[in-house]
């Protein structure tokens, strides 16, 4: 905890006759030990003042706080700078020929700076398709419904770290418990340079919900130390289907041809019919973004995480590789993970987040099927033979799940679904869902590819 010291003199020298009202005059003979200071303080949001009256023969007093010692005359002493956080201040009286006395001891809690000169944040949302391009090829398209548009400005701001959580998940929330969970830049000074600047920094949170209270918290440094710590709230617009979006919601029926058994040594894919059901549902507070049920051999509950995106023309349905969706103990994640196949005759498991499967629905409503493909490391390609639910370890190793029923979890859909048809009697429906009871059953002895 960074501070800076200053001694305040309200007095030249403390008086010493232990006379006056409020003076300890315990320890007063010569060569005995002096009488320890009864200590008063006053403070502000980033400043105490300790005080105390008279020792009776002191000559000076020692002053610690957070293992620093300073010496004065005078019967108190002001540190300022400080910032939020729980001080103790000890002080003692000495004097040539005399033992030192006890330590007084006072505690005092700051809460911080509520207001800063020296830095401000300001929150607004995106505009309509508003563009962000990374420069690595990625170049990420924001909503006024999945967006929080920050503005950081600041003069001799020295450290920053931030933050953008749900508001209502923040209810009793301390804020030491948010400053432990704020996240920092690799290249800080680079970003410090354009805060300090005339302009300021400019950043977008993603992967926000409309209609949807998100609470924007910052802690920052100054060059002086001291800390200032702020929280601003804002609402996202509200989030509306597009076209393209409710064209999927509502139950299909279809069916696959063969399956993938992960459990065999050799030649893994089978031939086995298989028919099923799958529902579309839109994720609430979001324009684009579905989940998909009914895919998974874990059952209804088990929802793999959709995009529609319209390109070239054609309404897509995209369903996304390596999505968590539960903790299930024990170092497992319950994870959506393509099963491929690579050029140089194996396969395996791909992480990475990209489209696993994609339907492309064309102007009739004639649904077809195109399997995930990608490009790896050393030249290596591949495409998507199966997707579904896996477990994830911390040390990445792969386990088989099964539900809480004990039901399959060899079997894996396979390849081409076919005969893709929207129910006409089905309806839509709006969800959150779920993810089963799920169990790790034998580990898979497969590797893994990034």
């Amino acid at each position: 905890m960074m501070m800076i010291a200053a001694a305040v003199f309200a007095f030249a020298a403390c008086e010493k006759t232990g006379d006056e009202p409020g003076n300890n005059t315990g320890g007063g003979n010569k060569g005995g030990k002096l009488a320890t200071p009864e200590l008063t303080e006053t403070h502000t949001e980033t400043t105490i003042t300790v005080a105390w009256g008279a020792v009776e023969n002191a000559e000076s007093y020692i002053v610690n706080l957070s293992g620093k010692t300073y010496t004065t005359e005078a019967c108190e002493y002001t540190f300022e700078g400080l910032n939020a956080g729980k001080y103790t201040i000890r002080v003692a009286a000495k004097a040539e020929g005399y033992e030192d006395s006890d330590f007084g001891k006072i505690e005092i809690e700051l809460t911080g700076l509520t207001e800063a000169d020296w830095f401000t944040q300001t929150l607004s949302l995106p505009d309509e398709g508003e563009t962000v391009d990374y420069g690595n090829g990625q170049v990420a398209v924001y909503q006024p419904y999945n967006g929080v548009k920050a503005l950081w400005k600041g003069t001799g701001v020295a450290d920053i770290k931030y933050g953008l959580f749900d508001t209502e998940a923040l209810a009793g929330t301390s804020d030491v418990q948010i400053k432990s969970n704020l996240n920092t830049f690799e290249d800080m000074q680079g970003v410090l340079d354009i805060i300090n600047s005339e302009d300021g920094l400019e950043i977008i949170y993603g992967g926000c919900k409309g209609s949807t209270s998100y609470t924007s918290c910052v802690l920052v440094t100054n060059e002086d130390g001291v800390e200032f710590f702020t929280k601003n709230e804002i609402t996202t617009a509200e989030a509306v289907a597009t076209e393209a979006t409710k064209a999927w919601l509502g139950t299909y029926t279809a069916y696959t041809e063969k399956v993938v058994d992960l459990t065999a040594e050799t030649n893994p894919v089978k031939d086995q019919r298989t028919d099923f059901t799958f529902t579309v549902s839109l994720v609430p507070g979001t324009a684009d973004q579905v989940m998909v049920d009914g895919v998974s051999i874990i059952g209804e509950g088990t929802s793999a995480y959709g995009q529609v995106i319209e390109q070239d023309g054609v309404n897509y349905l995209y369903l996304i590789n390596q999505v968590a969706i539960a903790d299930i103990g024990n170092g497992y994640a319950a994870t959506w993970l393509s099963y491929c196949d690579l050029s140089d005759g194996k396969a395996t498991f791909v992480l990475g987040d990209y489209g696993a499967i994609s339907l492309a629905m064309a102007d009739d409503g004639t649904i077809t099927y195109e399997a995930g493909a990608g490009e790896l490391q050393g030249g290596l390609t591949f495409e998507v033979a199966a997707f579904d639910v896996i477990g994830l370890s911390s040390e990445d190793k792969l386990g088989l799940l099964q539900d809480s029923e004990g039901n399959g979890y060899i079997n894996w859909k396979h390849g081409e679904w076919k005969d893709i048809k929207k129910s006409a009697s089905a309806q839509a429906r709006v969800m959150n869902a779920s993810a089963r009871t799920l169990s790790v059953g034998s580990i898979l002895p497969m590797s893994v590819v990034y």
